[in-house]
């Protein structure tokens, strides 16, 4: 594995002095997209009082919002999440899985959320990705079952019996056809009482399923049990991030995401996002992009904020802030996105390496 990883074995994390990392392999090319609170490929659920959609993913373009909005004030905090009953909630600033003793894959995304924790996992050819969701004790396991349509509730144990995962009954689960990026084929078990781990191998040579793929279910099935006993679950560590800021008044901190690749000419890079609810379920995020240029499309930058270049429009994007670029996106709330940038400040020496990272909440 590669150094990009190794924070995840550091219990002591440097205090307020942090940075994202990369870890990302130039053998693998991406889609990239100027928005999106994730990697392409990963799902996270979002919960804000009731589930929504998982909004980083896509943001779709829309008018901006009136200029000038002020940040709220409210009277009283707004109040924390609280699970259905039997079912307990992950905090969003903490990880559960170390993947980094998986052999011959290197961490491509992780997203956190009360619900649920994934990460995508890449190898160094580029041709396979197995992605980890792993959920609380009471939680319920989502899986996109088919391409057109988003995640499904699935229960894991009516599949098929799988061999033990440390000791534990596994279950496979069903063929994944998946919309562009290719199938899968994975297996769950209970990582601790009630709570699942689901682990998908997929095919990313953009083969035809089910006619002419190179590759056979029974290989993809062997990566995916390969990979399960390597993964270190309930490891419980803190998130760390490039940037620090407060959360935000009349909001709640409801996920974290982070994305690691490389560009066009092998340069590695690193995107590290916050995403706030509101108590009406709107939603704010933003995002530390260690790559980002003012010439980027579609978000070149058109005018100035504070003397940054910036580009302004469904979203506000500022470059050159201590070598990242960040993206304010602000739902329909109205809030004054350069306002909501400025809570945010890099922390010292922070690179696109997550060992000069910090904590993301100050």
């Amino acid at each position: 594995m590669s150094d990009i990883l190794d924070q995840f074995h550091e219990e002591d994390l440097p205090p307020s002095h942090v940075d994202i990392q990369a870890a990302v392999r130039s053998g693998r090319r991406r889609r990239r997209g100027r928005t999106g609170f994730a990697a392409v490929g990963v799902a996270a659920i979002v919960v804000a009082g009731a589930v929504t959609a998982p909004q980083w993913l896509a943001l779709r373009p829309g008018p901006a919002p009136e200029p000038g909005a002020a940040l709220p004030t409210c009277s009283a905090p707004i109040p924390s999440l609280s699970p259905p009953a039997a079912t307990t909630y992950f905090d969003v600033l903490r990880y559960q899985l170390d993947p980094s003793g998986v052999t011959g894959f290197s961490l491509a995304s992780y997203a956190t959320s009360p619900e649920s924790q994934i990460a995508e996992l890449v190898n160094s050819a580029g041709d396979r990705t197995v992605t980890v969701r792993v959920y609380p004790a009471g939680g319920q396991p989502l899986y996109r079952l088919h391409g057109d349509r988003g995640d499904e509730p699935i229960d894991p144990a009516a599949g098929e019996p799988a061999p033990p995962v440390n000791g534990m009954a596994a279950f496979w689960l069903p063929q994944q056809d998946r919309y562009v990026f290719g199938y899968g084929q994975g297996l769950a078990w209970q990582w601790a009482p009630g709570a699942w781990v689901l682990v998908t191998a997929e095919d990313t040579t953009g083969g035809a399923r089910p006619n002419g793929n190179p590759v056979a279910d029974e290989t993809l099935r062997a990566l995916a049990a390969q990979v399960a006993p390597q993964l270190d679950l309930g490891v419980d560590r803190p998130v760390t991030s490039p940037f620090a800021m407060p959360v935000l008044d009349c909001t709640r901190l409801v996920g974290t995401s982070v994305m690691f690749d490389s560009d066009a000419t092998g340069t590695p890079f690193a995107r590290f996002g916050l995403l706030f609810a509101t108590a009406n379920d709107d939603t704010v995020s933003v995002i530390a992009h260690s790559g980002a240029t003012p010439d980027d499309k579609p978000g070149s930058a058109t005018s100035t904020v504070d003397g940054h270049p910036a580009y302004e429009g469904s979203l506000l994007v500022v470059y050159g802030v201590d070598g990242f670029a960040f993206e304010v996106t602000n739902g329909t709330t109205g809030w004054d996105r350069a306002s909501i940038w400025r809570t945010a400040e890099v922390h010292p020496g922070a690179t696109f390496d997550p060992a000069t990272w910090g904590p993301p909440i100050r």
